[in-house]
């Protein structure tokens, strides 16, 4: 997971990256890179692709879910801690300085 972090982060910017579909189709060279990301981090493949990931504040974060199901992934910060997460309805597991589970 941090060298995937360390990776997306690279990016130096903002960033949101999801799964090209039916709903936002992707140019060829968006999901040249999903399909990339997919094939050297399968983990972003545990729901057929559907995974999320945003980069915002030196924080990378993975999520699965839906609007009935709800959200869940990971967060890591690839140059040092985590915040603490303030809102009430979003559960945190921290497993590391760097890296914590989230489930809102």
């Amino acid at each position: 997971m941090r060298e995937f972090a360390k990776e997306v982060s690279q990016t130096g910017a903002e960033a949101i990256i999801a799964k090209p579909g039916r709903w936002s189709p992707a140019t060829p060279e968006q999901q040249k890179r999903w399909d990339d990301l997919i094939a050297r981090y399968p983990f972003l493949d545990w729901t057929h692709g559907a995974a999320t990931i945003v980069v915002r504040g030196g924080l990378v974060q993975v999520t699965w879910g839906s609007a009935l199901t709800g959200h869940w992934g990971f967060q890591v910060s690839p140059s040092g801690k985590v915040k603490d997460v303030e809102e009430d309805r979003r559960r945190v597991l921290r497993v590391s300085d760097d890296i914590q589970f989230v489930y809102d």
